[in-house]
């Protein structure tokens, strides 16, 4: 299952509009997905709608970055009330002005996946989890959290339909940072390989 795909209401980060999603999705015989789009759960009736008729299992949720571009985690709901629950968050900080914090509060009804390479809580709650990405794997061996294996997740995310979305995601990025596409770091951009695999590859 995808825990971490974008649309293009991750707005200046992501390339595909949501029926194009779903559809890349169903192709790679996908049975679940979740759409984790940037701040934001604009698309999430349409994708719900979308994945109904394509006879994928929609999951909500939504990934969280600061103002760096720096993703802190991933939110995942377990439900309706989860799905509240993420959505208010996000508006208090709206409100409020206040940067969003670097580890989750405490959910009730949802799951929080923290990137490996970011800032992870010293022991993870019941409901938290660690995000692996393939190139990470290795680094498992000397890290603490070998110890959290259930607490391990694979994390595969899908921005790109296709390799050569790369590039307009690349414009998107200089747009947001207001910077000239030669002055882009890897830490601007998504991973080219952001597209989807088939489950049995995977």
């Amino acid at each position: 299952m995808y825990l971490n795909s974008h649309s293009y209401y991750s707005l200046r980060y992501g390339t595909m509009p949501v029926e194009r999603l779903v559809a890349e999705a169903r192709k790679c015989g996908v049975s679940a997905l979740a759409l984790t789009d940037i701040n934001n759960s604009m698309g999430m009736m349409d994708f719900i709608g979308e994945c109904r008729m394509a006879g994928i299992r929609p999951i909500a949720g939504m990934e969280l970055r600061d103002a760096e571009n720096r993703l802190l985690f991933i939110v995942i709901a377990r439900n309706n009330e989860g799905f509240r629950e993420i959505n208010e968050f996000l508006t208090r900080h709206n409100l409020e002005k206040t940067p969003l914090p670097p580890r989750a509060p405490r959910f009730d009804h949802v799951y929080v996946i923290y990137p490996f390479a970011g800032s992870i809580p010293l022991k993870p709650a019941e409901n938290e989890f660690i995000g692996v990405r393939p190139g990470e794997i290795n680094k498992l061996v000397t890290s603490r959290f070998r110890y959290y294996q259930q607490q391990l997740i694979a994390l595969l995310p899908v921005t790109f339909a296709a390799k050569e979305e790369f590039e307009l995601h690349r414009h998107l990025r200089a747009i947001d940072k207001n910077t000239p596409l030669s002055k882009l770091t890897p830490d601007d951009l998504a991973s080219p390989k952001e597209t989807f695999l088939p489950p049995d590859f995977i």
